[in-house]
């Protein structure tokens, strides 16, 4: 007996220099758990990645075929609690990450459980932090808010973080162990809503399942539904008839601990780039990612003293708004786990000053995750990092 893998699924991290996401935890879920025994199959985490092994006995087929449809969900979340401070993601009301292959995104020779950025748009205005793709599949941040006529090549504008797609706050669901609350907007005293289940034969929460009618004396901007007899998974509501609202159920409360949920499809109409098995039933070995982004923040230099006449990138990158004693980026910058060299400033306590008298420090510290302050700049709200220099 063999044993080969079936998948793996690998998180990648922007911020780290090796890419990778740091430790991560996978848990399945329980009937993951026993479709895993169902098939004799097992897994291994090694860092950021979790292998699903399973026995064979010629090396390319599963000695347990799988079933014609099945499915793999995992929790996962990271080991280290400062995670959300160097990652740019918010989860809030509820609300875990999605992923799952029964999307096509493939990307730099990736195969993506989270969907490619849209194209840019140059008539379509875009707030800070907004991630497209050019038309040769790079993916492009907004600095700053931007209006209709903005431009990829504008490099106050854009920034080209290269052949990658990030896992985004699009991907939030609203998590529930059974009576989830749902958005009325409008608010409305009439409060109708469809409810989808996933269908294999389009993979997309399509198949109307339930429809409700509630009614209110008085305008409403929330409907809870009872979804407690409904089995775990994916669901989508409509309500009103507005835009669509993801729900992930789970009775068991598993999900509140969790940073997010991957579900893993087995079925003959998934996409052919992320099929499990060949027509044959010989086991593909989709590598699968999942990409996170760090966040870009306003780096600010912060001196004891206006001595410090300037600080500056040495290599010219990176641009600064001086007024002693603070010094300010122009643009929001990734913070990085890498060191940064090339930062330095000028100090100089002569009065009147005497240039033959100024020092120049070189390598100052760069900004570091934690504690963000809320600032406003140029019509456009960021958060900002602080380094705060004794001189």
């Amino acid at each position: 007996m063999k044993y080969t893998t079936l998948y793996t699924i690998e998180l990648l991290h922007d911020y780290f220099t090796n890419g990778r996401a740091g430790d991560i935890l996978f848990t399945p879920t329980e009937a993951c758990a026993q479709t895993l025994r169902n098939i004799r199959a097992f897994t291994k985490t090694w860092q950021n990645k979790l292998y699903v092994i399973v026995p064979t006995h010629d090396g390319t087929h599963p000695a347990v075929p799988l079933p014609p449809q099945v499915l793999f969900e995992f929790y996962w979340q990271p080991v280290d609690a400062r995670f959300l401070t160097y990652t740019e993601i918010s989860l809030a009301n509820g609300k875990r990450l999605y992923c799952q292959n029964a999307i096509a995104a493939e990307r730099g020779g990736k195969k993506y459980l989270h969907p490619l950025h849209s194209l840019h748009n140059a008539a379509q205005s875009y707030s800070a932090g907004s991630l497209v793709s050019d038309g040769s599949g790079h993916c492009f941040e907004a600095l700053a808010n931007l209006s209709g006529g903005n431009n990829l090549g504008n490099a106050s504008q854009w920034a080209n973080r290269g052949a990658v797609a990030y896992l985004s706050a699009d991907q939030l669901v609203t998590c529930s162990s059974g009576i989830p609350v749902l958005n009325v907007q409008p608010s409305d005293t009439a409060v109708h809503v469809d409810l989808f289940a996933f269908n294999p034969l389009t993979n997309f929460p399509d198949t109307l399942v339930r429809s409700d009618n509630f009614s209110h004396p008085a305008p409403v901007a929330a409907q809870a539904i009872d979804m407690r007899l409904f089995p775990a998974g994916l669901y989508r509501a409509v309500v009103n008839g507005t835009a669509d609202q993801f729900i992930y159920l789970d009775s068991s409360g598993a999900w509140q601990a969790e940073m997010g949920i991957i579900s893993i499809y087995h079925h003959a109409t998934l996409p052919a780039a992320n099929a499990l098995t060949g027509p044959g039933g010989e086991l593909l070995n989709p590598a699968f990612v999942i990409r996170l982004a760090p966040p870009a923040v306003i780096w600010q230099y912060k001196a004891r003293t206006t001595a410090v006449k300037k600080v500056e990138d040495e290599s010219g990158l990176i641009q600064f708004d001086a007024a002693a004693p603070s010094f300010t980026s122009k643009l929001p910058i990734r913070l990085q786990q890498q060191a940064y060299d090339k930062m330095v400033l000028e100090y100089n306590n002569t009065s009147p000053p005497d240039p033959m008298k100024t020092v120049v420090v070189k390598k100052l510290p760069v900004p570091a995750p934690g504690s963000y302050e809320k600032i406003t700049k140029n019509l456009t709200n960021y958060r900002m990092a602080t380094v705060l220099l004794n001189y």
